[in-house]
């Protein structure tokens, strides 16, 4: 654990970083340098001088080893919407005669609301299946599938290989969301044979409020797809001025307008921090994190009004733990008002993530002792915590 590296106060259990992760010190340090030395001091000149022109190649190329992916396989660019709707446009054009775009249902609401909206665009028609039914779902109207890692309410931990060669036997590529993976988990995205992923850069990443997202196009589908937003960024040679397009090579082609360079600092001091940590370690201590938090609550589950609708068994599970309680959001206030950090989903879920660079099995403990203190003492019906 390096929770110095991290800026959360003495005293805190910051449970929350499958939202947002915090703010990694070096980060703070990298801005001020960009400002003053960069963008102050050199002005337009450092697009060349600190190659900012390079950076979201560059933090790309650092995201892939946490992910199993060859470097000119990831590339930092806008945003997750904004990602999954050009991979499903790409993949929807090399697959003209498919007529479905297979979504999980009840995954996070944006994949949904992105699938839909470019199922109205390309003439297709969405079709929505269980997590577990997915599998059974696929047929030769397939044209792309879209998931989640893990999922954002329960943490269960899909087996990405188990689907992807599911997918394969009808020629129907999965686009894998690892937004509440990558920075925690071990992914092994080319071993487990996935095709495209898209991922966040503010959750476990830890790279600020609203940092860009990441795309993943494995070489193979490189050879295939087009960026369907082709934009300046994305071509070959931008300072050209070309006006026929031609991509640039890799998953670097996937990117469009102008790149967001105090972000992208942001984002990269705190890549750096992680990929500092093996990320199988990452993962081990993710699950023993969680499993300490089940282990102290589970024998007084029942008469506290809790339910557990995350995975019993810490390999299918990510790194969160939730739980429903009829008074979930005030729960969560009142936990506030003892210095731990949770969140809580509509109706009735609360969340507790267990990120492993800033927090340990002890601390895990002590947040589930916080937790028991809290329902016993009823304290959370104060009118203080009302929603």
């Amino acid at each position: 654990m390096i929770r110095s590296l991290f800026d959360l106060p003495d005293g805190l259990l910051y449970f929350a970083g499958h939202s947002l992760g915090p703010a990694p010190k070096l980060a703070r340090a990298r801005l001020l340098e960009t400002v003053d030395a960069h963008w102050g001091a050199r002005q337009v000149r450092s697009w060349t001088e600190a190659d900012w022109m390079g950076l979201a190649e560059r933090i790309g190329g650092h995201i892939a080893d946490l992910v199993g992916a060859r470097a000119n396989e990831v590339m930092v660019a806008d945003s997750v919407s904004v990602n999954l709707f050009k991979l499903i446009a790409a993949v929807c054009a090399i697959r003209p005669k498919r007529s479905e775009i297979l979504v999980e249902a009840d995954d996070f609401p944006t994949d949904a609301y992105v699938a839909a909206s470019a199922a109205a665009a390309l003439g297709k028609t969405v079709v929505l299946a269980p997590r577990q039914g997915l599998a059974a779902r696929l047929n030769h109207d397939t044209a792309v599938v879209i998931t989640s890692h893990v999922h954002y309410r329960s943490a269960h931990a899909q087996n990405m290989q188990a689907l992807n060669s599911q997918a394969a036997l009808v020629d129907a590529p999965v686009i894998w969301d690892l937004s509440h993976s990558v920075g925690a988990m071990g992914v092994e995205l080319a071993a487990h044979g996935a095709q495209l992923a898209v991922g966040c850069g503010y959750k476990y990443l830890s790279g600020g409020p609203g940092a860009p997202a990441f795309i993943y196009v494995s070489q193979d589908m490189q050879r295939q797809l087009r960026n369907p937003i082709a934009g300046w960024m994305g071509s070959a040679d931008p300072f050209a001025f070309r006006q026929n397009y031609v991509p640039r090579a890799g998953a670097a082609a996937f990117a469009s307008g102008t790149p967001p360079i105090l972000s992208l600092i942001a984002l990269e001091a705190a890549v750096e921090v992680i990929a500092a940590a093996a990320p199988d370690k990452l993962q081990e201590q993710a699950r023993e994190n969680g499993q300490a938090f089940i282990d102290a609550i589970a024998p007084h589950e029942a008469q506290l009004g809790l339910t557990r609708v995350s995975p019993i068994i810490s390999a299918e599970r990510g790194a969160h733990v939730a739980y429903r309680h009829a008074f979930a959001p005030a729960i969560v206030k009142a936990l506030e008002a003892e210095s731990v950090i949770g969140d809580s989903r509509p109706p009735d879920l609360m969340r507790f993530g267990f990120a492993p660079l800033y927090v340990t099995a002890a601390d895990a403990r002590a947040g589930a002792a916080a937790l028991l203190r809290v329902l016993r003492s009823g304290i959370y019906r104060d009118k203080r915590f009302a929603a």
